[in-house]
């Protein structure tokens, strides 16, 4: 499938994919793989759907896809990819930055990686993966659950999971060239075991590009436009 001049969009589930724009739209049915191309103009946005199955879901800059022991799915030069694990399973999602200044944002049930011209979703993951290591400065802020929560990060690595594990969000990066290994904290921001009334979350070490911050700063409640 290929797209128009215009702003397209493109739904995806395991048995379907239907492209949509400015007066048409075309519908494949029950094929095994899909690929569909935004390379013709427009804002372009795509939405992939999981299976029942263990699914894997991934975007970079360049493409997005999902897939399954029983089909797969890819769409290449979008400027938004969505992600979306609803059907059941156990699925995994992995995202990518651009080689410009990326910030990555992450709650247990909606996760984001964003850069000039590039946005990526996974929402309802089991697991989400965010890789930066293709351009520059890169930031991750994850946010907790209800529950007891665990933090931990190298200078390049960072996970935040629930105890006992059951999901967890992580971010894979590296250095800035010429930055300090450890620049300085704001105060806000230092990490340490601190009793929150009958539940503790607990941060090990600290980096100021994966900030963990507590369920009382919590992100305003992202809406699915899906």
């Amino acid at each position: 499938m290929y797209d128009s001049p215009g702003d397209d969009e493109f739904v995806t589930a395991p048995t379907y994919g239907l492209l949509i724009g400015d007066g048409f739209s075309i519908q494949g049915t029950s094929f095994d793989e899909v690929n569909v191309y935004a390379i013709a103009g427009g804002y372009d946005v795509t939405k992939m759907y999981d299976s029942p199955d263990d699914d894997e879901f991934y975007a970079t800059p360049v493409e997005g896809a999902i897939y399954s022991d029983s089909f797969r799915t890819r769409a290449k030069f979008f400027e938004e990819i969505h992600g979306d694990s609803s059907a059941g399973g156990s699925d995994t999602a992995y995202l990518h930055d651009t080689s410009g200044r990326d910030t990555f944002i992450a709650t247990p049930t909606y996760a984001e990686l964003s850069g000039p011209e590039f946005r990526s979703q996974a929402t309802d993951f089991d697991k989400v993966e965010a890789h930066a290591t293709a351009g520059e400065y890169d930031v991750a802020r994850l946010y907790d659950s209800p529950g007891d929560d665990i933090f931990w990060t190298t200078p390049t690595f960072g996970a935040l999971m629930p105890r006992p594990r059951a999901s967890a969000w992580r971010v894979v990066g590296r250095e800035e060239p010429g930055l300090p290994s450890r620049p300085p904290t704001p105060s806000h921001e230092v990490l340490r075991p601190v009793p929150c009334g009958p539940r503790r979350d607990r941060a090990v070490a600290a980096r100021d590009v994966v900030r963990g911050r507590s369920v009382a700063d919590r992100p305003p409640a992202h809406t699915d436009d899906a």
